[in-house]
C-alpha cells in the first residue's frame, strides 16, 4: 500500500492477494469464533456465570432490581424445599432433565418459543415460578397448601383451571411429569436473563397502592386475582366460571348454578342485581362445591374493597355502589 492507503494497481490485480487476504481474515474471525464460543459455553452451562447449578430447587429464589446493572437480577437465598425434600446433585439433574424431556414431548415451544420466553400467543415461562398469582388465585382455586402442589394440579389438568381468554390444551402430563416440569420451572427462574422479561420485579404488590382511584385500584386487583377465571374483560369462561359482565348468559350444570342463584348471581350475569352484601360474602367466603375461593383471609379490606366497588361499575354494570374497608370490615 502506499501512504495513503491504497493497493497498489498492479498488486490488486493479483489474485493471489486476495486469497492470502481472506485466508488471514478467516483465520482471524475463526480464533474470536473461539474465543465467544468458550466464554458463552462457561456463561450458560449449568453452576455457570448466568445458569444456576440444579441443586437451586432447594433454595428460595426471588428477583429484583439491580442498580448497578439498570435490570432486574434473580437473588437466590436460604432453603426452601421443592414438595417437601431436599435434592441431592444427581436427583436434581436427573428430575430437571426429565421436566427438560416434558417441554420438548409436548412441544410446549409451539406456543412459549424457546426457553419459554413466551410470545404473542403464549405466556413467559422464565419466571413463571415467581409468578404471585400461584399464591393469591391458583392455591386457594385448586384447594392446595403449596406453590408447587397448585402448580402440579394445573398442569395436570389445564382444561379444568382455564386462564385468561386461551385454554391450555390438556396434554396427558401426570404427576411425575408434572413434578419434573415445576422443578424446571423452578430452576429456570433462577437463570440470569438479562432482565428479562421487563418489568417483572416492579409488579404492584397486592395492597393497592394509597395515590390509586378507587377504579384503578379495583381494576388491578380484579386482574391480579380474578381475571385468571372471570377474565380481564369480566366475560368468565362459558360453562366453567360466570360472567361479570352485565347481561352475559351463563350456562352451567344445575350443581352450579345453584349455589350461585342463591347468592344473588343470576343465569343472565347481572351480578348487580344481587345486593352488595351477597357480592362481599362471595368474595369472602367463596362458594363451597365450586373452583370460587374465599379472599377473606387472603386479602385486606381495601382490597377486597376496591374489587366489588370496580365490578359492580365496570362490563357494563352501572350500580353506582362505592364499597369502602368498613364495609367489607362489618361484612367479615
Amino acid at each position: 500500500m502506499d501512504e495513503l492507503g491504497r493497493v497498489p494497481a498492479s498488486v490488486a490485480g493479483d489474485p493471489a492477494f486476495w486469497r492470502a487476504g481472506a485466508i488471514s481474515t478467516t483465520l482471524v474471525m475463526l480464533v474470536v469464533l473461539a474465543f465467544l464460543t468458550i466464554d458463552s459455553l462457561d456463561a450458560i452451562r449449568a453452576g455457570g456465570a448466568r445458569v444456576p447449578a440444579y441443586t437451586v430447587i432447594n433454595q428460595e429464589i426471588g428477583y429484583a432490581h439491580d442498580a448497578r446493572l439498570g435490570h432486574a437480577m434473580p437473588v437466590i437465598g436460604g432453603e426452601q424445599l421443592l414438595f417437601g425434600r431436599k435434592y441431592a446433585p444427581a436427583e436434581a439433574q436427573a428430575l430437571i432433565a426429565k421436566g427438560k424431556r416434558v417441554i420438548q414431548s409436548r412441544a410446549c415451544i409451539d406456543c412459549h418459543t424457546f426457553f419459554g420466553n413466551g410470545a404473542y400467543y403464549g405466556p413467559d415461562l422464565t419466571k413463571a415460578w415467581l409468578d404471585p398469582a400461584w399464591r393469591e388465585t391458583w392455591m386457594p382455586m385448586t384447594r392446595q397448601a403449596t406453590r408447587e402442589g397448585a402448580m402440579v394440579e394445573f398442569l395436570m389438568q389445564p382444561d379444568r383451571y382455564p386462564n385468561w381468554s386461551r385454554v391450555m390444551p390438556n396434554l396427558g402430563i401426570d404427576r411425575e411429569e408434572a413434578i419434573a416440569l415445576v422443578a424446571y420451572l423452578k430452576w429456570m427462574s433462577a437463570v440470569d436473563t438479562n432482565g428479562f422479561p421487563a418489568n417483572f420485579a416492579m409488579m404492584q404488590q397486592t395492597r393497592p397502592a394509597p395515590s390509586l382511584s378507587l377504579a384503578d385500584a379495583g381494576e388491578r386487583a380484579h386482574t391480579t386475582h380474578c381475571a385468571a377465571c372471570h377474565q380481564a374483560d369480566g366475560l368468565g369462561v362459558p360453562g366453567l366460571f360466570p360472567p361479570i359482565a352485565s347481561g352475559e348468559p351463563f350456562t352451567a350444570p344445575e350443581r352450579l348454578l345453584k349455589p350461585l342463584i342463591e347468592r344473588g348471581f343470576y343465569k343472565d350475569g347481572k351480578i348487580v342485581q344481587g345486593t352488595v352484601r351477597q357480592h362481599l360474602e362471595i368474595v369472602l367466603r367463596g362458594i363451597p362445591g365450586t373452583a370460587m375461593p374465599g379472599f377473606g383471609d387472603r386479602l385486606d379490606e381495601a382490597t377486597i374493597a376496591a374489587i366489588v366497588t370496580y365490578q359492580r361499575n365496570a362490563f357494563g354494570n352501572r350500580s353506582g355502589d362505592t364499597v369502602t374497608a368498613d364495609d367489607v370490615r362489618a361484612a367479615r
